[in-house]
């Protein structure tokens, strides 16, 4: 079944729109971006592993359940849904399907929540702190209620894996739901979203190429970063290629980030948490700040205030090598 863009951003609007009962839209993102991938990854998983049976019917008999495993994870998978609570009555997949099932039952928060952190665990490589600090799955943040009614409304949008959707359709549903965000938090907006045409014109200006390594110091939503390798697929290159780094300062909306590339099917990358200009993540050996290719930023200058008004003013007086040339005032 081919899906189309619109339909699947409807359906996710509706499943957002859920949440208006228990919070603002400002805050919609931090429960609307961990389900969705979490589906995702689930659609994902259970499509392989479909397959995987399909491929090797009448083989799996003679195998033990170890075998068997060793081949799918070789040959079908490339990460892991493990189980939660295994060896007692409650053992179930950490799945998107397995725990839709449980809606009605008490403790749906809890159940989530650790199948989320399951899956952060079963593959530290790729998932580690990407669900974010997943406060909302508390009842005295969002009741089992309202998040029944967006698993149950969100269930409702097509299958998300290759099989039946392209990664350009599910990425472009991953923007439009960051610019919907956008558009109803006011002036927090700019804290995980710069407008399309402002990160193309960047992106242009600077001109990455392949196998290069591209970093945003304040990397939001990671649009930048994903918008880097879009401009080298539209002209025929390899986006897959770039080494693509962020720092971001807020938790959450580096697990928005680390999603939204994972999304566009962009595996090549790093985002760490913290202040860029306090505490920058990435490192040389030495000690030193690491460069890169091409560097690229939207950065919060209306934060940026500090003693002498500038923060770069007392950057430079440290010795910071960043803000050896200073800063132009916002």
């Amino acid at each position: 079944m081919t899906v189309t863009q619109q339909e699947i951003e409807n359906r996710l609007w509706d499943a957002a729109d859920e949440l208006r009962v228990a919070m603002p839209e400002a805050q919609y993102s931090s429960v609307v971006f961990p389900l969705m991938f979490w589906k995702y990854l689930s659609d994902t998983w259970e499509h392989r592993h479909e397959v995987f049976l399909a491929e090797n019917d009448g083989l799996l008999e003679d195998l033990s359940v170890e075998e068997a495993r060793e081949i799918e994870y070789r040959g079908y998978q490339s990460f892991e849904i493990p189980l939660i609570h295994p060896g007692t009555v409650h053992e179930r997949r950490a799945s998107w399907a397995s725990i839709l099932a449980t809606t009605t039952q008490p403790g749906l928060g809890q159940r989530v929540r650790a199948s989320l952190q399951a899956i952060e665990t079963a593959n530290p490589d790729k998932f580690s702190r990407l669900f974010g600090s997943m406060t909302w799955t508390s009842e005295e943040v969002l009741s089992g209620e309202v998040l029944a009614a967006v698993m149950q409304a969100m269930d409702r949008t097509p299958k998300m894996h290759e099989g039946n959707m392209s990664h350009d359709v599910l990425g472009g549903a991953y923007e439009y739901l960051l610019k919907r965000f956008s558009d109803g938090s006011g002036t927090r907006a700019g804290q995980f979203f710069t407008p399309r045409e402002v990160v193309e014109l960047i992106v242009e200006i600077l001109d990455p190429h392949d196998y290069e390594s591209v970093y945003d110091p304040t990397c939001g939503s990671g649009g930048m970063l994903i918008a880097s390798a879009g401009f080298l697929k539209a002209r025929g290159k390899k986006g897959y290629s770039l080494q693509l780094y962020g720092q971001e300062a807020v938790s959450d909306t580096a697990g928005v980030a680390r999603m939204n590339l994972f999304m566009h099917n962009l595996t090549q990358f790093q985002v760490e948490v913290g202040d860029t200009l306090k505490e920058p993540r990435f490192k040389k050996p030495d000690g030193s700040v690491a460069q890169f290719d091409v560097i690229l930023a939207n950065p919060p200058f209306r934060k940026m205030s500090a003693c002498c008004g500038i923060v770069c003013c007392c950057e430079a007086e440290r010795g910071d090598a960043r803000m050896a040339a200073g800063l132009c005032a916002a």
